[in-house]
Formats: C-alpha cells, sequence, structure tokens
C-alpha cells in the first residue's frame, strides 16, 4: 500500500484572524479561511469531524507533549496535527515520512490523510522526544 498523503503545512500568527493556505493540488494557488485562535489549554485533543477529518490538538510545553499519549484515528480519515508549542520543534511522522517546522508562539497546522494502519510515532527530530503517538486503525 501506497501512502497518499496532502502535506499541508500553516503557520498561524497568534493575533490573525485569517490565515492563508497553500493550495498545490489545484489551479488556485492559495485559499484563505477564516481561524479563531483561544488561549491553549495544556491539553492534547481529539476531534472527529463528520466530513471524516480528525483535529488533534497538541499543546508543547518546555518541550514535551502535555495531554494524551496515544490518539486514536480511524483509516482513510484526513489528520490535522494542530501544534501550540512553547519552543521550536522539527516534528517528524514515523511512516508517513512527514516533516515540518513548528515555531514558538506560533499555531502550525499540517494536514495528511491518515491511510496506513498502525501506530505511528510524531517526534521532535531537534530534542528526539516523542510528543504522541497516532493509532490508525479501521
Amino acid at each position: 500500500m501506497v501512502a497518499t498523503t496532502l502535506p499541508v503545512t500553516t503557520t498561524i500568527p497568534r493575533a490573525a484572524t485569517t490565515t492563508t493556505i497553500a493550495d498545490t493540488t489545484s489551479q488556485n494557488p492559495t485559499t484563505t479561511v477564516p481561524t479563531a485562535i483561544t488561549a491553549a489549554t495544556p491539553t492534547t485533543t481529539t476531534t472527529t469531524l463528520s466530513d471524516d477529518l480528525t483535529v488533534v490538538e497538541i499543546t508543547v510545553r518546555e518541550g514535551r507533549a502535555v495531554g494524551e499519549d496515544r490518539v486514536e484515528v480511524p483509516l482513510g480519515n484526513r489528520i490535522s496535527l494542530r501544534f501550540d508549542s512553547d519552543t521550536r520543534l522539527l516534528v517528524h511522522i514515523h511512516g508517513y515520512d512527514e516533516e515540518f517546522s513548528v515555531e514558538a508562539g506560533v499555531l502550525t497546522v499540517n494536514e495528511f490523510v491518515g491511510d496506513l494502519p498502525g501506530v505511528f510515532e510524531v517526534e521532535d527530530h531537534v530534542s528526539h522526544r516523542l510528543l504522541i503517538e497516532l493509532k490508525v486503525s479501521p
């Protein structure tokens, strides 16, 4: 099975009310969407929306994720990882070979399709710390 990923990484300044996302899959080069940013709660939360999108909000304090260690995601769902960190991270999602930067104090969003079943580590390549595990299953 070949992984199909939709690499979309968005950095959102704290004061922003909209964000522009580069769209590399169509002729429209950017998409502007409204963004509501609230004070971060120091937890990892997961929300599965009706359009097969699972949103995982990850709060990182002093280089460590605060909250759940493992998040379950239905196979085939789009996964949106949303990072709120007080330190710079270089996030790597094992198995999916997704890698992106997270700047301190900037909400960063990365989306991809969870089309490979299994348990996948999401780690910081700077500190080599495990942030969370994604369990993708039917």
